[in-house]
C-alpha cells in the first residue's frame, strides 16, 4: 500500500462505518507515505475531533496550515479546535484570517458569533443569571426579535433592532429588512430591499444573493454577459452558495437557450438540493435534446471550473444514452472523480447507490466524501442518515454537527433541525427564523409556539 490518495480512500470508508481509530492510522499510513498531503492533515484533524481528541484535531490542522497558509479548510478547523479547547484569542486570531480570505464571509461572522456564543455561555453558568432579552449575541437578538415580532405584529420595535444589528455587521437580518420590504410593491421600497439584499450578499449569504436576483426580475432569455450581467451574476451567486431555486432558474435559463448541458447541470444539482422540480426537469431534457437538430451545448458550463463541466458532461452523455451503462468500471471511475473533489460526483454516486443500488454503505460513503468537500447537500444528507440510522450506526451527536454544518452554511431543513435541538431558546428562534427565511414553511408554526 504505497499510495496516499488510496490510503486516504480507506480512511474515508473506515469513517463511514465509525471506525475512527482504523481511519485515523490509514490517515498517518497517507502522511507517512507523502507529508505534504494537507488534505489528509485536515480529514485527520476532523476525525481526531468527532473523537472529542480537539488537542489531536489542533495539532493535524497546524500542520496543513504550515503547508498552505492560505488554506481554508485548515484555518477554519483551527478556529474550531481552539474553541473547543478554550484558547479563544486564538479562536479569534485564526477567525480574523479566515474572514480576510473569504471576504468577512457569513461562515466567518457565524464563527466569530459561536465563539462568543461559548463564551457567554461559561460566564453564564459561572454568575447564573440570564441576560435581558434585548442583549447577548446577534444570532439570539436576531431570534428574538423575530419571535417578538411574528407573535405581536409589533414589527415596528423588530425593525429598529434588525437595523441595529444590520449597522453592526450582522448581516443576516438584512434578509428579512430585505423580504419584509420587497413584499411592497412601490419602486421606493423595491430600492430599499435591494439595498438590504446587497448588504447581505455581499457578506457570503446565497439568500442575500438570490434577493438581488429576484427584484431585477426573471428574464425568459437573458443576455447574460450583457444587458442582463447584473442579474446573471448574483442569480449565478446564489446558486453556488447552495440556493436550489437559483440553481433551478439557471437550469431553466440554460434550457431556453438550448445549451442543455449548462442545463442538465444546473437541474441536477437543484434536485440534490431539494428542489422539487429539478430531477424531473433533468430528465425532460432528454425529450428536447432528442428533438433539437441543433443544439448549442456550451463547450464548458458558464462559471463552473473545467473539470467539473467534464463530469457534468460525462453524466449528460450517460442520461443521454442507452449504450452507456452504469457498469463497475463506469462507476469506478465516478467513485475517483467525486474523490478527487467533485461535488456532482459525489452526490449522484451517493443517490445513486441509496435510491438504485439500496447500498446505504455506499450512499453514506458518497455523501461523506461531499460533506468533506464543503458540500451543504452532502452535509445535510449525510446527517440525515446518521440521525436515522440508516445504513450506518445511529450517531447523534456527529448527526448534529453535519447538521450545523449544512445549517452554517445556509440549508433551511438543516437549520430548522438545529433549531429543534436549541429547544426553547432565542437561539432556537433564530434557526427557526433561519429556516423561515430561505422557504421551509414549518419552521414558522415552530417558532410560533416558542415561549420566549
Amino acid at each position: 500500500m504505497d499510495c496516499p490518495i488510496w490510503c486516504q480512500t480507506l480512511a474515508i470508508q473506515a469513517l463511514s462505518g465509525n471506525d475512527h481509530h482504523k481511519a485515523i492510522d490509514y490517515f498517518k499510513k497517507a502522511l507517512e507515505l507523502a507529508p505534504d498531503f494537507k488534505d489528509a492533515w485536515v480529514n485527520m484533524a476532523v476525525a481526531y475531533g468527532q473523537l472529542g481528541e480537539h488537542k489531536n484535531a489542533n495539532e493535524a490542522f497546524l500542520k496543513a496550515y504550515e503547508l498552505d497558509n492560505r488554506y481554508e479548510k485548515a484555518i477554519r478547523g483551527l478556529v474550531v479546535s481552539y474553541k473547543e479547547l478554550k484558547q479563544y484569542d486564538k479562536a479569534n486570531e485564526f477567525c480574523d484570517m479566515y474572514a480576510q480570505l473569504t471576504g468577512d464571509s457569513q461562515d466567518s461572522k457565524n464563527l466569530r458569533n459561536m465563539i462568543k456564543e461559548k463564551q457567554d455561555s461559561e460566564r453564564k453558568a459561572e454568575q447564573k443569571s440570564q441576560p435581558a432579552k434585548d442583549e447577548g449575541n446577534p444570532m439570539e437578538r436576531y431570534g428574538y426579535y423575530s419571535y417578538y415580532g411574528f407573535k405581536t405584529d409589533d414589527w415596528e420595535t423588530s425593525i429598529k433592532e434588525f437595523q441595529k444589528l444590520e449597522d453592526e455587521g450582522f448581516f443576516e437580518a438584512s434578509i428579512t429588512l430585505g423580504q419584509m420590504q420587497q413584499s411592497r410593491v412601490s419602486p421606493w421600497h423595491q430600492s430599499i430591499a435591494k439595498s438590504h439584499f446587497e448588504k447581505a450578499a455581499n457578506a457570503g449569504i446565497a439568500e442575500g444573493a438570490w434577493g438581488v436576483a429576484a427584484l431585477l426580475g426573471h428574464p425568459y432569455d437573458p443576455d447574460i454577459h450583457g444587458a442582463d450581467k447584473e442579474w446573471y451574476k448574483y442569480c449565478l451567486q446564489a446558486a453556488k452558495g447552495g440556493n436550489p431555486d437559483a440553481m433551478h432558474e439557471l437550469g431553466k435559463v440554460f434550457h431556453h437557450k438550448r445549451d442543455y448541458l449548462s442545463a442538465f447541470y444546473w437541474f441536477i444539482l437543484s434536485g440534490y438540493y431539494d428542489h422539487p422540480d429539478g430531477h424531473y426537469d433533468r430528465n425532460v431534457l432528454k425529450k428536447y435534446y432528442a428533438a433539437d437538430k441543433d443544439p448549442q451545448n456550451a463547450e464548458f458550463i458558464d462559471g463552473i471550473d473545467k473539470q467539473e463541466s467534464e463530469n457534468a458532461l460525462m453524466l449528460f452523455k450517460i442520461l443521454l444514452s442507452e449504450e452507456i451503462s452504469l457498469n463497475k468500471d463506469v462507476m469506478d471511475d465516478i467513485f475517483k472523480r467525486a474523490m478527487a473533489g467533485s461535488e456532482l460526483m459525489a452526490l449522484f454516486f451517493a443517490h445513486f447507490a441509496e435510491d438504485v443500488r439500496h447500498s446505504f454503505t455506499d450512499a453514506k460513503l458518497g455523501f461523506q466524501i461531499a460533506a468533506h468537500n464543503n458540500s451543504i447537500a452532502g452535509q445535510r444528507c449525510l446527517a440525515d442518515m446518521q440521525i436515522t440510522g440508516k445504513g450506518c450506526e445511529r450517531d447523534i451527536q456527529k448527526a448534529l454537527s453535519w447538521y450545523q454544518a449544512a445549517a452554517e452554511a445556509g440549508d433551511a431543513r438543516a437549520c430548522f433541525v438545529i433549531a429543534q435541538a436549541y429547544r426553547n431558546s432565542k437561539m432556537a428562534a433564530f434557526w427557526y427564523t433561519a429556516s423561515y427565511r430561505r422557504g421551509f414553511e414549518p419552521a414558522l408554526d415552530a417558532l410560533l409556539k416558542l415561549n420566549l
